[in-house]
């Protein structure tokens, strides 16, 4: 039976369903995300969340540690108030602390994803938060027969978490993330110091495309490998489009970007800045209707040191309707001509370049 996809381009449409289909849930319930702030959202989340628990479904919620201190400062302790109550309920709640000898204290959950019983999944780029409203994103509910497949996720990640290693060690052995499937789209993962399977899915879809390549991305900071991939790939007549977001939550990154932006145009590439807030998507996909889906940006961090989950996903039906919403939010964004990036000041470009240096530590 193949997936069924709906994908959602904008925050509150993707939080009301989530919240309809978390009061559907009959046996259990597996989430992670690395923010989970407390607002009026999450607080209708809690209230179906506890009870679906007192109806004796399993719920099981993991946050990051760092990201739910530093995401929302202000939150702090309403978080860790607002995750104590859950658990109180009953709800196994995992703050995500990374556990491991090729791990260290800044190796993120970055993971974000929603498990239903057996047939409902939801994944992307948005965390759980009032703020979050404002921004564009893009995220997929996937309904199919997926089993425990997302559960069995959700432990094999809480093995690798302080809290959670000794009642799920056996998870990290059992799954074969080489051939882990969530129905016909296969499961991607970045593992601080053991996968990169974000990491190479990615290059291998631009290397191996042979018409279009789109982009659409939060922080877009190809390393020198992807850089070259995406330069050769162009030599040989492929299109490469990218959105990016024109500013995001880390100035250094925005200025950063601009030397492989500039790398890029030159080379014949159609870049645009979506200036009209945050976008905070992370997909890639091409014509042929190959996408790689969900949480990892092209940078450093989220292709080989964040806990990542990313879906590689043939459809030619969602491929089409990705490429449909990039051309409509091409047009209201800032276009990189050639022009346009010859006449930024020099200082700026100066500090671009120091920046780029530097970007592999961000």
């Amino acid at each position: 039976m193949k997936n069924r996809y709906r994908l959602f381009s904008e925050v509150i449409p993707f939080y009301q369903d989530l919240l309809d289909a978390i009061a559907q849930a009959e046996e259990s319930i597996s989430m992670m995300y690395l923010i989970y702030d407390k607002g009026s959202w999450t607080e209708k989340i809690n209230d179906v969340l506890v009870a679906k628990s007192e109806a004796g479904v399993r719920v099981r919620v993991m946050v990051d540690l760092l990201g739910t201190m530093t995401d929302h400062p202000t939150n702090i302790f309403q978080n860790f108030r607002m995750l104590k109550r859950l658990e109180n309920a009953g709800i196994e709640i995992n703050i995500f602390q990374p556990s491991g000898s090729r791990m260290s204290f800044s190796d993120r959950l970055h993971i974000k994803l929603l498990a239903i019983d057996q047939t409902t999944l939801f994944i992307g780029g948005s965390n759980l938060g009032d703020y979050y409203t404002d921004w564009q994103d893009s995220n997929l509910r996937i309904d199919g027969d997926f089993g425990q497949a997302g559960h069995d996720l959700y432990e094999f990640v809480a093995a690798n978490s302080a809290k959670g290693m000794e009642q799920y060690k056996k998870k990290r052995s059992e799954i074969n993330l080489s051939d882990f499937w969530f129905g016909d789209a296969q499961v991607l993962l970045t593992v601080p110091g053991s996968r990169k399977d974000i990491c190479r899915r990615m290059l291998d879809l631009v290397l191996n495309t042979n018409d279009s390549i789109y982009f659409r991305h939060w922080y877009f900071l190809p390393n020198k490998e992807f850089l070259n991939a995406m330069l050769s790939q162009m030599e040989h007549g492929v299109t490469l489009r990218v959105l990016l977001s024109h500013r995001t939550r880390i100035p250094i990154i925005d200025i950063a970007n601009h030397v492989a932006i500039k790398k890029l145009v030159q080379a014949g590439a159609h870049i645009f800045r979506y200036h009209t807030r945050y976008m905070h998507s992370k997909i890639t996909w091409n014509e042929s209707g190959d996408i790689i889906f969900g949480s990892a940006n092209i940078e450093e961090k989220g292709l080989n040191s964040n806990f990542e989950l990313c879906l590689k996903i043939n459809s030619p039906t969602l491929s089409d309707e990705l490429t449909q919403h990039f051309n409509r939010d091409c047009a209201i964004s800032l276009n990189q001509t050639p022009t346009v990036l010859k006449n930024q000041p020099l200082l700026k470009l100066m500090l671009a370049y120091m920046l780029y240096l530097v970007s592999p530590l961000l």
